[in-house]
């Protein structure tokens, strides 16, 4: 008896694992949901109004392996002051775009977060604000110290630009929170920081997000939200 009992509780974990593997690598879901987020994607403008862009090309390799389907990156300059930031949107199965975070993708160029991410608000003009995390990531090289500053944050594709609490969030555990979403964006803001970093809401970074979320908005969840 109790070794039956051992081996249908050996079977629950494991089946209860597999289902859990199977929702993180969307082994059963739809592809449809996928290729329309990806194709929304594409659609993306060059310009974000006095941001002027210029497309960051990848890999197809570099691609593959962070799982994304979809890709949108741009470096924008600001005509009238300088600034410029770069952008990097990738969509995906939740299980891939989870897991690599920039704490991961950059310590690999090696690149150290100095101090613990930040969850903060970026403000959405007409709409919700989106939750963003943000750290300083720095790497010593033999002309010195290059700092960048990092925003990122996750939206599932079913997601509503219309709702109180935003499109973009910024959850502990990625992996867990969309587990079982069909397909997911992620984001990056990136802008190297020369001196010391000032104040957050005055940094480009935080300055492009307020052009930039409208327009993403719009683009990647707006049809839907409207019908």
């Amino acid at each position: 008896m109790a070794r039956c009992l051992a081996i249908l509780v050996g079977l629950t974990v494991l089946l209860a694992a597999g289902t859990v593997h199977g929702l993180w690598t969307g082994r059963w879901s739809n592809s449809t949901e996928l290729e329309q987020a990806a194709r929304r994607v594409g659609a993306l403008p060059d310009d974000l109004g006095p941001w002027k862009g210029e497309p960051l090309e990848q890999d197809s390799d570099t691609l593959k392996v962070a799982g994304a389907v979809g890709y949108w990156g741009r470096r924008f300059v600001r005509a009238d002051t300088g600034q410029s930031a770069q952008v990097f949107l990738m969509c995906g199965r939740p299980g891939q775009m989870a897991v690599h975070r920039p704490e991961d993708c950059y310590s690999a160029s090696g690149f150290v977060l100095g101090a613990p991410a930040l969850r903060f608000k970026a403000q959405v003009p007409g709409q919700g604000p989106a939750e963003m995390w943000t750290g300083l990531f720095t790497k010593e090289t033999v002309r010195g110290p290059v700092q960048l500053r990092i925003c990122w944050a996750w939206a599932s594709s079913a997601a509503s630009p219309l709702d109180a609490q935003g499109a973009w969030t910024a959850p502990a555990s990625a992996r867990w929170a969309f587990a079982r979403e069909k397909a997911l964006y992620k984001l990056y803001v990136v802008r190297e920081v020369h001196g010391p970093p000032g104040p957050l809401i005055d940094d480009e970074c935080v300055l492009l997000l307020a052009d930039l979320l409208p327009v993403l908005n719009r683009a990647l969840f707006g049809a839907r939200s409207s019908s």
